[in-house]
């Protein structure tokens, strides 16, 4: 693999830190190893060089197995972690304030804490089968992606344990999981947003397409805009074809929407890439393609690199507070950082390797294996579940 020009140019390896200004992540080169970011705090091991799934160091409410999604409540900083492989959603009362392995306060999606519960019971009210991301809408309201349910669920506040949710997108009622391709019904949907109107964007991933529900929201209504298909009864990966394109998905996994312009990107696993669209919501247009694309040098290559400039089967996507564009690339065993403008397709920073041409995974607190979501709360702290460690980690003042 080539070096970067700034490695080739001298023995001392140059790793790169950021740091909040008001314009957004800076970057600065620095001589010391300790100047890679590292993260201050993590959850679900006993320390930052274990990552056994379901540590058996720790308690039930203290233990995490393959963790993808995660959530931060603006308003009051309850942290949520979707903690996949024990089918289960775990709550704690301060994002920014935890310790390592604190036990969670909360659990949904099972009655208790207790591990082991596989999705055998059907599907009801206060099962979470296979969850892979959450967020909190503008009431408090907790959504959850249940993937393997085929569905979003919300849980209205107070959270206690094994709560039932009280409304369900995607299926016909809060008992029924059918994988289907039209405008009221999932098929593996894998992550979720609200943009500032109030509508919900779903990645809908087995269905190779991006959905939004208009607000307000109402149990199992139908999608009003579909991305990545010409219709809302489509499904097949690049529209059937063995090249993608500027209209196609296949197998997104991620979005992020920025809640100013209305600017959408998706991470899309299969492909290898991260799309921009500009404003699809309003765009007038009803086979809507994509503006821009990152970690590839076109609409129709599909490639994994190690670069600044590439990705590999890339997994989340979300906005720093000033805008910058942060890409949860997981085979690569990275974070990449994007600044303003986004028209630059080149990473300016790495998180979890010392270089933009290393990709091994690590268990350190400056390390990650296989990083899947991806958050930034409002004082800048960056969290990101690293699934292959079997942890989340919190950066504080990332930026």
């Amino acid at each position: 693999m080539k070096k970067s020009a700034d490695v080739s140019r001298g023995s001392m390896l140059l790793v790169l830190t950021l740091w909040g200004v008001s314009a957004g992540v800076c970057l600065r080169a620095q001589s010391s190893q300790s100047s890679q970011l590292t993260a201050n705090a993590e959850l679900g091991q006993p320390n930052f060089t274990s990552s056994t799934c379901d540590n058996p160091a720790l308690s039930p409410s203290q233990q995490l197995c393959h963790p993808v999604g995660v959530a931060v409540n603006s308003a009051n900083g309850l942290l949520f972690v979707a903690d996949g492989d024990n089918n289960r959603g775990l709550i704690w009362p301060s994002a920014a304030g935890f310790t390592n392995g604190q036990p969670a306060s909360v659990v949904l999606g099972q009655p208790d804490f207790n591990i082991g519960r596989k999705c055998t019971g059907g599907t009801t009210a206060s099962t979470i089968c296979d969850p892979n991301a959450a967020t909190f809408d503008a009431n408090g309201n907790l959504w959850v992606a249940d993937t393997d349910g085929d569905r979003i669920i919300r849980f209205s506040p107070p959270f206690t344990n094994g709560k039932p949710a009280d409304m369900v997108i995607g299926q016909r009622d809060l008992t029924t999981s059918i994988c289907g391709d039209d405008a009221r019904t999932l098929c593996s949907p894998r992550d979720l947003a609200f943009d500032g109107s109030g509508n919900l964007w779903v990645v809908d991933s087995d269905n190779n397409r991006v959905l939004v529900f208009r607000a307000p929201l109402r149990n199992s209504e139908a999608a009003t805009l579909v991305i990545g298909q010409p219709d809302l009864t489509s499904k097949h990966c690049n529209r059937g074809s063995s090249v993608p394109g500027p209209d196609t998905l296949c197998g997104p996994k991620g979005l992020a929407i920025d809640p100013s312009s209305g600017n959408l990107w998706v991470a899309e696993d299969d492909n290898s890439r991260v799309l921009e669209y500009n404003d699809p919501l309003h765009s007038g247009s009803t086979d809507i393609k994509a503006n821009l694309v990152y970690g590839e040098p076109d609409f129709s290559t599909v490639a994994c690199n190690v670069d600044a400039t590439g990705v590999c089967h890339p997994d989340r996507v979300t906005l720093g507070r000033f805008g910058q564009l942060i890409i949860s690339d997981s085979d690569n065993n990275r974070l990449l950082v994007v600044n303003k403008p986004l028209s630059n397709t080149t990473a300016n920073a790495v998180i979890g390797q010392p270089n933009f041409t290393s990709n091994t995974p690590t268990t350190t607190a400056s390390g990650l294996a296989g990083p899947k979501g991806i958050k930034v709360d409002s004082s800048g702290n960056l969290y990101s579940t690293d699934e292959d460690n079997n942890r989340l980690l919190r950066y504080n003042k990332a930026e």
